[in-house]
């Protein structure tokens, strides 16, 4: 089975809803195929977790990981080291958008630098930390890797 196909499987015989995934939904940045299937398994995984049996397998495509890790700003980053860093990460070669932090998106609030930051940083760091030698979480070091 393809990545592909175990996403569809999840999202239709699995009986996941999906629609956190789709366009406008909270958890479609970042917009890549890792990441809408890890997301997808892992709503299967914690519907599924019955008595301790494991449902993450997916056709061998997915692995699990109880190792759960995020990128966040770091608490004492300057507002203007976290803009700069913002302007990259949401910029072409990062992300590419950041319309969930925006004024009306669905992380808009708390409305601060940090908050902002950090949400970007997460989105970027979600979709390349399995990526090796990829420094996914730094960004001119104003972000930290934290256990979620």
């Amino acid at each position: 089975m393809t990545m592909l196909g175990a996403l569809q499987w999840a999202c239709a015989e699995g009986g996941i809803d999906c629609d956190n995934i789709s366009y406008g939904g909270p958890d479609y940045y970042p917009n890549s195929l890792i990441a809408h299937a890890s997301w997808a398994f892992n709503q299967y995984y914690q519907a599924n977790l019955i008595d301790g049996a494991v449902s993450c397998e997916f056709g061998l495509v997915a692995i699990c990981n109880t190792n759960c890790t995020k990128c966040q700003a770091t608490p004492n980053a300057s507002d203007a080291a976290l803009g700069a860093a913002l302007t990259w990460v949401c910029g072409p070669q990062g992300i590419q958008t950041c319309e969930p932090i925006q004024p009306g998106g669905s992380n808009f609030l708390p409305n601060t630098t940090q908050a902002h930051a950090s949400w970007a940083f997460n989105v970027y760091y979600q979709g390349y930390k399995c990526q090796p030698d990829w420094p996914s979480c730094d960004f001119g070091g104003t972000a930290e890797v934290v256990t979620c």
